[in-house]
């Protein structure tokens, strides 16, 4: 199965990433750009 990102969705992806680097750590960022990826291939899988 293959994820299609809305804009929107693409476009929160990347706020979601600013903002944790920009509050947090660069490595918080890394980690929940990780958890993303690993969501995205546990579904993809899963189907």
């Amino acid at each position: 199965m293959q994820i299609i990102w809305s804009d929107e969705a693409v476009k929160d992806y990347h706020q979601n990433i600013d903002y944790l680097l920009a509050k947090w750590s660069s490595q918080v960022a890394i980690e929940f750009i990780e958890d993303v990826q690993a969501s995205i291939e546990f579904d993809q899988k899963s189907s």
